[in-house]
């Protein structure tokens, strides 16, 4: 019986954990984004060491592409869907473009980047925690949850199914 109980308190400790984390990310996002902060997660190494594959960074939008200066991590549209994250290597006020670089890349890039492609500066990076946000798009999140609860819920019925076992054989 013991044993029951102690299943059980962890049981309830772990799934309590798990929601408790889940709200506070939710409410840090939530927080971040409406205080002009866009999440996005890292997807490739022109960065590194600075800003790791998988790292989740929060992109401050209250920045005005003219308060950028030189050695800033800014993220710009690079088309529709691509959005990038690179260090200013230069600013052209009189063209209203930046020269970008990946701190991994020995050349700047080739493009310039127009004051409208800009997205705004990059914060710190969280490593690892970007492949939790990219992996957690809007279709795949409805599917996370539901497993997430669903193995909750059984995680919980483990100590009442040990419990019935335990009080059948005592019968």
């Amino acid at each position: 019986m013991k044993l029951i109980n102690l299943i059980f308190k962890l049981c309830r400790n772990i799934t309590l954990a798990v929601f408790l984390c889940a709200i506070v990310a939710g409410i840090g996002i939530i927080a971040a984004k409406s205080a002009g902060f866009k999440p996005l997660g890292v997807l490739g190494s022109s960065m590194q060491p600075a800003y790791k594959a998988g790292s989740l960074i929060f992109v401050n939008t209250n920045v005005r592409p003219e308060e950028v200066k030189v050695g800033d991590v800014i993220t710009y549209h690079a088309d529709s869907k691509l959005q990038i994250t690179h260090r200013v290597a230069s600013v052209n006020i009189e063209s209203r473009t930046f020269t970008t670089k990946g701190d991994a890349n020995d050349e700047p890039d080739n493009s310039p980047i127009t004051y409208s492609m800009y997205i705004g500066v990059a914060g710190v990076p969280i490593p690892l925690l970007g492949y939790l946000l990219m992996s957690l798009t809007a279709r795949k999140m409805v599917a996370t949850v539901l497993i997430l609860t669903g193995f909750l819920a059984a995680f919980n019925l483990l100590p009442v199914i040990l419990l019935s076992n335990d009080l059948e054989k005592k019968s």
